[in-house]
């Protein structure tokens, strides 16, 4: 019974969140379950929950900022952007710090390029993004409510992530160097794919081949839940879907265990694109939930190869300069 009220306390306001955005007709609606199933996950407190919309709003103005200068002094530009994205993904790596790191790694790789594009879209996208972070955080705070848990317990020894912050950032540069110099038309997917795939979760466990198999996971159960609004377009059918398809991931990652970062991502991958594929329940859809996955497993493929191609032999060597470390690594990862 454990395991399942603490999916349930996963799974609830992740739907809840997808439903309510999609109700209010936000775009970006993908960002408000994937911030809440990151915010129960980290089970972040009331006070972070609070303070999280603003930041969100402060963010855009920030990323405002920088695509402007970025536009007359590019080389600059992708000095800071690697600053960010390495304490972006060293935030993701503690479980309190977690959905702040994802804001900060979501916006500065998405929005700099549009905004120094389209600069007059500004206000539109901070009230968007602010406004699927606050559902985001009710959400959540109601699912406290409703299942009270005591604060995270700290775990014994962090697992490593699946690259240390500065590598992971500048995987991150490139594939954010390649996409804003392509201009596709999914942008926003394959970059939020690179950064699921990439970033620690929290200290969830799992290996690289783990999370890209959780998140292709991800994208059957996403289809499932559109194929099921498909056939019958109404609000309880978009409630039952989404809570019905969520359910896998989060009972996953409440039992922990070996497949617990797989269900990770699978969660994350879910909301992406749910969160976008949806909006055939409105029927406002300007392109096809096929071209949203192929966007996302473009993403994940290229995450996926290079962390393959960054890991090199990198653990060896951590090895033989300290076999004390690397055998607590082998048993961690063990269990």
């Amino acid at each position: 019974m454990a395991t399942e009220r603490e999916a349930l306390r996963i799974a609830l306001p992740f739907a809840a969140a997808l439903v309510i955005a999609e109700v209010a007709a936000l775009e970006l609606s993908f960002l408000a379950p994937l911030m809440a199933g990151t915010m129960a996950v980290a089970r972040t407190r009331a006070v972070t929950l609070l303070a999280l919309p603003p930041l969100g709003a402060v963010l855009v103005g920030a990323a405002a900022l920088l695509g402007d200068a970025g536009l007359r002094h590019p080389l600059p530009l992708g000095v800071v952007l690697f600053g960010i994205f390495t304490l972006g993904f060293a935030m993701s790596a503690r479980r309190a710090a977690a959905p702040a790191g994802l804001m900060v790694l979501a916006t500065f790789a998405v929005l700099p390029d549009i905004l120094a594009r389209r600069p007059e879209v500004a206000g539109d996208l901070t009230g968007w993004i602010a406004g699927n972070i606050a559902i985001a955080s009710l959400c959540v705070l109601a699912s406290h409510a409703l299942f009270p848990c005591p604060a995270a317990e700290p775990r014994a020894e962090d697992p490593a992530p699946p690259l240390p912050p500065a590598r992971a950032a500048a995987a991150l540069l490139a594939v954010v160097i390649a996409v804003w110099a392509s201009q596709p038309a999914n942008a926003a997917p394959i970059l939020v794919s690179v950064i699921i795939l990439l970033r620690a979760d929290g200290g969830v466990l799992g290996s690289a081949t783990d999370r890209l198999l959780g998140a292709l996971a991800g994208g059957v159960l996403a289809a499932g839940a559109t194929l099921a609004v498909e056939m019958a377009p109404t609000l309880p059918v978009l409630v039952a879907a989404t809570l019905a398809f969520c359910w896998p991931a989060a009972r996953g990652i409440a039992a922990g265990g070996r497949w617990e970062g797989a269900s990770a991502k699978a969660l994350n991958a879910l909301a992406i694109l749910q969160g976008q594929a949806l909006s055939r329940f409105y029927a406002d859809v300007d392109e096809g939930f096929g071209i949203r996955l192929g966007g996302v497993l473009l993403g994940l493929g290229a995450a996926f190869l290079l962390i393959l191609l960054l890991r090199g032999e990198a653990p060896s060597r951590r090895a033989a300069r300290c076999p004390a470390t690397a055998d607590r690594s082998v048993a961690a990862a063990r269990r």
